[in-house]
């Protein structure tokens, strides 16, 4: 189903939430840039006067690989926070907690940190930047903020009953979750994304159908086209520090590629030897348990394989 309450069938015209794939649109448009000599690998947070002292020394390459020991995860919305601004917050907060630069920590922050770092060197807006992306892969289904009906969205969960979990741990409170009564369909799954930046953030929010992302895959596949340097595609692919490339993991189900993953059940996975490219999406969380999906995607790209 894509909407199992509404007894909404899944086909192949559905729009998913693409969640952490959204993270791959701001890679690609980070490496357009450094392709157009706007930015580069090396440039650091400190050069864009964003975030506290204690990480503006992270570059760029480090916030693509992981490796900038920022800490994974922070709910920016919690009551606490309120009506502060995400550069007041980073300052607040124990932005290194629990992580070792040069080491991973996969990290939503690391995305968010990207989006404000477009925003610096383009006049555009980060959405309107992401959108050019997406046109010049030609696609025409993707995009932030999507003004469709709701029958064509597939499901995801009931609420925010992950997160809110996530914030118990952490002994934070916020006030204003969405009902778990009904699923989220049509919106972020997101909390950051949908709470705090409104829909529109680097590491999600970004909804798109498979040819949305099996498009993106294409273009590294061939090369990077007219967006991308093609030498810096191919040092990409090539690229394995600490099982990562810049955006993507190489390790687990990409071992012999390249891909990423989304909390809401999605997939790319891209195999530059046999050109392959592989699209999965599934709304893993619009059941009463939500599933672990490693299984199913392995399956999916031994059978293709």
């Amino acid at each position: 189903w894509a909407n199992k309450d509404r007894e909404i069938p899944m086909d192949l015209t559905k729009l998913f939430d693409l969640a952490s794939l959204t993270k791959l649109y701001t890679a690609t448009l980070v490496l357009h840039h450094i392709s157009n000599k706007r930015l580069s690998l090396e440039d650091r947070l400190g050069d864009f006067k964003i975030g506290p002292p204690v990480i503006s020394e992270v570059t760029v390459r480090e916030l693509l690989l992981h490796t900038s020991g920022i800490t994974s995860w922070y709910p920016f919305y919690n009551d606490d926070l309120r009506g502060k601004s995400f550069e007041m917050i980073l300052h607040e907060i124990d932005i290194s907690k629990d992580a070792k630069r040069n080491m991973v920590t996969y990290s939503d922050l690391n995305f968010m940190l990207l989006r404000f770092i477009c925003k610096c060197i383009d006049a555009r807006t980060f959405e309107q930047q992401i959108q050019f992306i997406l046109n010049e892969i030609g696609d025409d289904d993707g995009g932030f903020l999507l003004n469709r009906p709701k029958s064509e969205f597939a499901a995801t969960e009931y609420g925010n009953q992950i997160e809110q979990e996530m914030c118990k741990e952490r002994g934070l409170t916020f006030s204003n979750w969405r009902s778990p009564e009904q699923p989220i369909v049509g919106h972020v799954n997101d909390g950051n994304a949908y709470y705090f930046f409104e829909g529109v953030s680097g590491h999600a929010g970004l909804f798109g159908s498979y040819k949305t992302v099996s498009k993106l895959g294409q273009l590294y596949i061939e090369g990077g086209g007219s967006l991308l340097d093609a030498e810096l595609v191919e040092y990409l692919l090539e690229l394995n520090e600490n099982e990562r490339t810049l955006g993507f993991s190489k390790s687990g189900l990409f071992m012999n590629g390249l891909g990423h993953t989304g909390f809401t059940g999605t997939m790319l996975y891209m195999e530059p030897k046999t050109k392959r490219v592989i699209t999965f999406l599934a709304n893993r969380l619009h059941v009463e348990n939500p599933k672990d999906m490693y299984e199913i995607r392995n399956e999916v790209i031994h059978y293709v394989r």
